[in-house]
């Protein structure tokens, strides 16, 4: 797997189905503000993240030996309505913010069977996009 094809595919937020061809049937997420399994609960997840706001991923180290990626990425988002009460961050409408993100990902026959995020909790103002 490319991981630049994943990201690709992620960032293509008018087609949340664009991501699906990149995880396992079994996918395991493991996040601070989530812990899902199975590429419907995974997908689902990401469908409802961006119905709220737009994300944008934005790499800025990418290693990969065999079937591990490791990744260091800014994660931008412009928030399209408020999100009170997310697990992961209250967005305020037509602010946008960066997250640093930190990713393990092991696959399996070319795609994510499981993967890890990290995140450094404070968010850094950026320009809508």
């Amino acid at each position: 797997m490319k991981y630049q094809d994943y990201i690709d595919a992620f960032n293509n937020n008018a087609d949340e189905s664009a991501k699906a061809a990149f995880f396992t049937d079994d996918v395991i997420l493991q996040a601070p503000y989530a812990h899902l399994q199975g590429r419907d609960a995974v997908l689902a997840m990401f469908a409802a993240a961006h119905s709220k706001v737009k994300e944008e991923l934005r790499p800025r180290l990418v290693v990969q030996d065999g079937d591990i990626i490791m990744a260091e990425v800014d994660a931008a988002f412009v928030a399209k309505e408020d999100t009170p009460g997310s697990p992961f961050y209250e967005f305020k409408k037509g602010k946008a913010v960066a997250f640093r993100f930190f990713g393990v990902y092991k696959l399996r026959e070319d795609r994510i069977c499981e993967f890890h995020l990290s995140y450094w909790p404070t968010p850094t103002p950026i320009e809508p996009f």
